[in-house]
């Protein structure tokens, strides 16, 4: 027995050497995807001043991005099922591409309606990409260490958000000069509409630099090689139809509640990184631009909790740590709904952290034991995403509707509760 142990050892570090190229490029895409989840983030402030939107119109920007997620991932588990994993890829990044410079243009036609459709298409691609990544990150090495896998893998992806809200904050909002409406008042019509175009023409200048970044990172995939269907296993082969595996999946009871806590995990991460400046805004009485520094502290909270948790996951249950985690999220975000000024503010941060490793998690426990199934159940998981689509707009209607915008955060931690049950009571459920 110990003579097979040791063999099964080697053979584990044999394949985890074998896909390094692979996995580095997979890094490589949870990296690209983030980067414009956080840039809308950053602009959101901006763009509700340029475009003169209520909370709640801001708050379609995310839905129009997450609701791509929606349908999209239903093309990818057919693509992927069908022709594999690099090609499902390949199809996001240019999707993703196409975007961004859709984005890029929308200034020069002062259309929110063009732009939305830009953030649509970027959330095709990352629904590509998504659906291909994340489950193909636990297959390219042991079994045992497939959630610590995809974990690494999500910290380039949180990286990106953090770097882009740096860079973002520095170039897009620091310098913007905001008008009030004693000012604006005072302005000819003409010099209103300039003013509002400026702001958005800054907000969206951003999106041609990334298109070019990802042109590089299409030939990037198109020169990698990435592994053969028969190289992972039984999760690697081609499912019966869309249609059977769905059936299949539903009546796994681990994978029905994994669909549940993948749906609400997002719209809680999404709803606190969305009205981040918005909420920091309001506690501290700040402009967006002296804002935008908050948001910054609740990505670095999210690496942080990205970093750590994921080598408490190599040490224990990843359920354990999940539910506890979920815990410790429901009550930071309670928290930031009643507590005053800066508490309020780094429990927002302090949630970030906690709820850092809920999406690679919940993920890496949905799609365990499905095999053959893995690929069309993976793009079942990345639907979930749809939750910003409800959340976003929840968070943003509570905010518009009461007196303390911090009542907002009461969505979110209704969220993390339901997680914390799925963690300790559904995940290991075969």
């Amino acid at each position: 027995m110990h003579v097979n142990i040791k063999e099964s050892n080697v053979n584990n570090i044999s394949t985890t050497k074998k896909y390094t190229l692979a996995f580095a490029t997979l890094c490589v895409m949870f990296f690209a995807w983030g980067i414009p989840n956080a840039l809308q983030n950053v602009i959101l402030p901006q763009f509700q001043i340029g475009f003169q939107l209520s909370n709640l119109q801001t708050g379609f920007i995310d839905s129009a991005f997450y609701f791509g997620y929606f349908f999209v991932p239903i093309i990818a588990g057919i693509v992927s099922n069908k022709f594999g994993f690099k090609v499902s890829i390949l199809i996001g990044v240019v999707c993703m591409a196409t975007g961004t410079f859709l984005c890029s243009t929308s200034a020069s036609i002062f259309s929110f309606g063009y732009f939305l459709v830009g953030l649509f298409v970027i959330a095709g691609g990352c629904g590509f990409l998504e659906s291909s990544a994340n489950p193909l990150a636990t297959m390219l090495g042991s079994k045992d260490e497939a959630a610590f896998r995809i974990n690494f893998a999500q910290i380039f992806n949180v990286a990106a958000s953090f770097l882009t809200a740096i860079i973002g904050s520095h170039y897009i909002l620091k310098g913007v000069t905001y008008k009030s409406e004693t000012q604006l008042a005072a302005m000819s019509q003409e010099q209103v509409e300039a003013y509002h175009h400026s702001l958005v023409h800054t907000a969206t200048a951003p999106y041609f630099v990334i298109a070019i970044g990802l042109c590089l990172i299409v030939a990037l995939v198109i020169f990698t090689p990435f592994p053969k269907a028969s190289d992972v296993g039984s999760a690697g082969e081609s499912s019966d139809g869309y249609f059977k595996t769905f059936k299949r999946v539903m009546k796994k009871p681990h994978f029905k509640w994994a669909l549940i806590a993948m749906f609400l995990m997002n719209g809680c991460q999404n709803g606190i990184y969305a009205f981040a400046i918005r909420y920091s805004a309001m506690k501290l009485e700040l402009t967006p631009d002296q804002a935008s520094s908050y948001l910054i502290y609740v990505l670095v909270g999210a690496l942080v909790g990205r970093i750590l948790g994921t080598q408490l996951i190599k040490r224990f249950s990843p359920h354990l740590v999940l539910g506890y985690l979920a815990i410790l999220s429901c009550i930071a975000a309670l928290s930031a709904s009643f507590a005053p000024g800066y508490i309020g503010v780094y429990s927002l941060v302090a949630a970030a952290m906690f709820m850092a490793i809920m999406y690679p998690t919940i993920f890496s426990l949905g799609i365990a034991d499905l095999g053959r199934d893995t690929k069309i159940a993976s793009s079942f998981m990345v639907m979930m995403i749809v939750g910003s689509v409800a959340m976003v707009p929840l968070m943003g209607f509570i905010a518009d509707n009461v007196s303390d915008f911090s009542m907002a955060e009461l969505a979110p931690a209704f969220g993390y509760c339901v997680i914390s049950f799925f963690a300790f009571k559904k995940a290991m459920v075969r």
